[in-house]
């Protein structure tokens, strides 16, 4: 018994690490949205307004991702003879949808804007992306340890650490906007 108690503990404390490790990636997305969206409005850019969409997206997914790590601890029953464990694998095929469906979202609002460049403030561009940037990647870094043997985490540290890429490619954006004074790089 003493060994199941153990393992009750073990189990115990890797849930409630992950559950914390969602709700800082949660909030931590939900500020990177707010500061995107008004410097985004005050900068012109698309890249920063765009980002910000996107980052909704992930606050979505998420939060589905983290609901599915609730789901999965349903004990089984007579109906559900394996409970809701295969939860987190939708979970993960969700976020995957998700990301394709913003991504496609973005790719039209670029085109839009390669046709109609506006003049953008490369400076807060760099700025803010590069603090969304470090956000995205310290919640990826989170996910990471977490994720070893769960694909719904590993989907989520993906997620994430692509988010920081993509961050920082607007900061790139940013800078160069402010060197070559082509705006049309502000494109998500």
């Amino acid at each position: 018994m003493g060994h199941d108690h153990h393992h009750d503990v073990h189990a115990m404390d890797h849930h409630g690490g992950q559950s914390m490790v969602f709700v800082i990636g949660l909030v931590l997305n939900v500020v990177i949205v707010i500061i995107e969206v008004v410097f985004g409005i005050m900068s012109h850019s698309l890249a920063l307004l765009a980002d910000a969409w996107h980052n909704v997206g992930d606050v979505l997914s998420l939060g589905v991702a983290w609901s599915a790590i609730f789901l999965a601890r349903v004990k089984p029953s007579a109906r559900r003879t394996f409970g809701y464990r295969r939860s987190t694998i939708v979970a993960s095929v969700t976020n995957a949808v998700l990301l394709l469906l913003v991504t496609g979202g973005l790719m039209w609002e670029s085109i839009q804007r390669l046709r109609m460049p506006v003049p953008s403030d490369g400076r807060t561009m760099i700025v803010v992306a590069m603090i969304g940037g470090i956000l995205n990647a310290v919640v990826a870094a989170m996910f990471m340890v977490l994720g070893k043997k769960d694909l719904n985490i590993r989907a989520a540290f993906f997620h994430m650490a692509s988010d920081s890429a993509l961050a920082f490619g607007v900061a790139i954006a940013g800078a160069l906007i402010l060197v070559t004074r082509w705006y049309w790089l502000d494109l998500s």
